[in-house]
C-alpha cells in the first residue's frame, strides 16, 4: 500500500542456508547459478557452509625409524604434520612411563590397513571427524581415561579410541561414526 507516494510495503530478503562437503561445492554452484541470473545474489541473504574434507596417501618412509612404507604395508598417517610412521613406532607403549610421554609418537594418527583392495576408503574423508590435534599441556600428564561407547562390545578398557573416520550416515548409524577401544 502506498500513501503520499512512500511504499509501506517491505519485505525480508529470502535465505539460502546450505551445508554440502568439498567435492559437491560444484553442483551447488551448478543449481544456484540460473538463479543468480535472474535474482542477483545481493538479494538473497545466504549461510553457507563448506565441509572440508582431506584425502589419505601411503607413506615411503617412517618419519621415526626410516623403515620403508608403501601402498602394501600397514602404517600411520598424521594428517596434522603430515608424517608417516611404521606401525612398531606407532603403537610403541612404555608403560613405566605416564601420560603421553608412554608414545613415540604422540600426535592423532590415522590408521592404513593396507594393503587395501578398495583405495577409495583413503578419499573425501570428512575433516570433522578427524578432530583437532589439540595437545596436552607441558605441566600436565594426560590420560588415557575418558569416557567412550565402544561399537565393537559392551565392556570397554581404558585406553587409545579407535575411531573409523570413512563411515557415512546411513541407515543403521545416523551420524556416521563408528569407535573402538
Amino acid at each position: 500500500m502506498a500513501t503520499g507516494g512512500k511504499n509501506l510495503t517491505s519485505f525480508k530478503k529470502p535465505n539460502i542456508s546450505y551445508w554440502v562437503r568439498e567435492p559437491q561445492v560444484e553442483f551447488l554452484n551448478k543449481l544456484l547459478d540460473p538463479i543468480y541470473v535472474h535474482f542477483p545474489k545481493e538479494r538473497f541473504e545466504v549461510d553457507g557452509t563448506i565441509s572440508k574434507v582431506i584425502n589419505i596417501p601411503f607413506g615411503e618412509a617412517c618419519n621415526l625409524c626410516a623403515k620403508v612404507l608403501n601402498d602394501q604395508t600397514p602404517q600411520y598417517y598424521s594428517p596434522f604434520t603430515k608424517v608417516h610412521y611404521c606401525t612398531d613406532c606407532a603403537e610403541a607403549d612404555d608403560t613405566t612411563q605416564k601420560g603421553l610421554k608412554r608414545y613415540k609418537v604422540q600426535d592423532t594418527v590415522i590408521f592404513i590397513n593396507a594393503p587395501l583392495k578398495d583405495t577409495s576408503v583413503l578419499e573425501n574423508i570428512d575433516e570433522y571427524k578427524i578432530g583437532k590435534n589439540l595437545k596436552i599441556k607441558d605441566d600436565e600428564e594426560g590420560t588415557q581415561k575418558h569416557p567412550m561407547g565402544c561399537n565393537g562390545r559392551a565392556a570397554c578398557k581404558d585406553g587409545p579410541r579407535y575411531i573409523a573416520i570413512n563411515c557415512r550416515p546411513g541407515k543403521l548409524r545416523g551420524d556416521g561414526y563408528v569407535d573402538f577401544c
